[in-house]
């Protein structure tokens, strides 16, 4: 993988200039927690490929800055959306917007958090400048839970009209990913929307006395920054 290497560069760059290290996670390295709330002390059980490789990543960091190499801490966020992603915007935000359905994963029925994107970058930028967050990891302020049958019913209400979500199943996803291999990837994470899956953000909030964008908030910019900027062809 080039993520590792990547990181290993930066990591160099930031050592060089005295520069603080902060890296943006996700949560992969938890594995799958079986619906229990993820929270920052947990132990890593990567089992998925994609888990591995950040487990290793934030490995780094952190060995970096115990042996004093750089001063370094580790943000994570859940599924994350908001203007500027283009992931979300493509299977979600634009199909509603264009009265096509929406595009959902493994089940509607299961709590989720959603980490809304701007909500990430103050998170990143408060670390950045907290000297008593580093050498610690630290979960995104993230609204509560919902299911993303919640979530499409919030969509509904902000457009005024029904959204209808097509839900890829499991097995819908093993097929599409014999011939679609950035489908395939996504085999491995169904884990996450097959089951519970909730993130404890509440050691940040209490830290830094930050909160989530209301959930109404996030939907309602993520649309506004959709519809100003539609994908061209499916893709942007």
């Amino acid at each position: 993988d080039n993520f590792p290497r990547m990181q290993a560069a930066l990591l160099e760059a930031a050592a060089a200039n005295g520069a603080k290290f902060i890296a943006a996670e996700n949560l992969y390295l938890y594995g799958d927690p079986g619906g229990q709330p993820l929270r920052e002390d947990l132990p890593y059980n990567a089992h998925t490929k994609k888990g591995k490789v950040r487990k290793e990543m934030t490995e780094a960091v952190f060995a970096a800055h115990r042996t004093g190499k750089v001063r370094a801490a580790a943000v994570r966020g859940s599924n994350f959306f908001g203007p500027d992603d283009l992931v979300y915007a493509r299977l979600v935000f634009h199909p509603a917007l264009t009265g096509k359905s929406v595009n959902v994963l493994g089940s509607l029925n299961y709590p989720h958090t959603f980490t809304y994107a701007p909500d990430f970058g103050r998170a990143l930028a408060i670390v950045g400048t907290r000297d008593e967050a580093l050498g610690q990891a630290w979960h995104v302020p993230s609204e509560p839970p919902l299911t993303q049958a919640q979530f499409v019913k919030l969509l509904s209400e902000e457009l005024s009209r029904p959204v209808k979500p097509q839900v890829g199943t499991p097995i819908l996803v093993r097929a599409l990913g014999l011939f679609n291999p950035m489908i395939g990837e996504m085999n491995e994470m169904m884990y996450e929307w097959t089951k519970p899956f909730v993130m404890d953000s509440s050691k940040f909030e209490r830290a830094f006395g930050m909160k989530a964008t209301p959930f109404r908030q996030q939907i309602r910019e993520t649309l506004a920054w959709v519809k100003a900027n539609p994908p061209v062809n499916g893709s942007h």
